[in-house]
């Protein structure tokens, strides 16, 4: 898959000898670094909303990212799922960033877009804190405080979301 940004749209993650990308399909492939064979893949086919950026994060054995709406986990050494839950709540919603890892939890959010629309009415941005070994979501916050409602027009506003991973400090606060 080429998207509106190319081939692909976020960085590598290399780790004793392995390279994993992702593409802009959602798609997930593990490298040899030496010869560049393809050791594993795991197929999404789910274009991310703006065709990327995405990406991947990698920690706890686990390699962690989002198709268009759901958020997942792969064994790192086998590419096998783990786990994969939906976090969108209609079809203007989409995920387009890579996950943030901080203590066994994953970061991510949804953004008012998918891969066919942007800011349509009832899109929303939420911030979702997940359990790593299990994808369950242990806080998750609206990015703009009444959502789409905040602005006196529900029947036109969206919301907000992250497009790219938050920093997060050794007391676990996220910015």
């Amino acid at each position: 898959y080429v998207g509106e940004f190319g081939a692909y749209a976020s960085n590598p993650i290399v780790l004793n000898g392995v390279v994993y990308i992702q593409d802009p399909d959602s798609d997930v492939y593990a490298l040899n670094q030496q010869t560049g064979a393809v050791m594993w893949k795991h197929l999404y086919k789910s274009p991310t909303p703006s065709g990327g950026p995405n990406g991947l994060a990698l920690g706890y054995g686990m390699l962690f990212g989002a198709t268009e709406g759901s958020a997942f986990a792969l064994d790192a050494k086998t590419g096998k799922q783990l786990w994969k839950h939906k976090l969108t709540d209609n079809k203007n919603e989409g995920i387009d960033m890579a996950p943030q890892l901080y203590d066994n939890k994953v970061l991510i959010s949804t953004i008012p877009g998918s891969a066919t629309n942007f800011y349509h009415p009832g899109a929303l941005g939420i911030v979702y804190s997940l359990n790593a070994d299990t994808g369950k979501t242990i806080w998750k916050f609206n990015t703009i405080k009444g959502g789409y409602k905040l602005f006196g027009h529900p029947e036109v506003n969206s919301g907000g979301g992250l497009w790219y991973p938050p920093s997060v400090d050794s007391s676990g606060r996220v910015f």
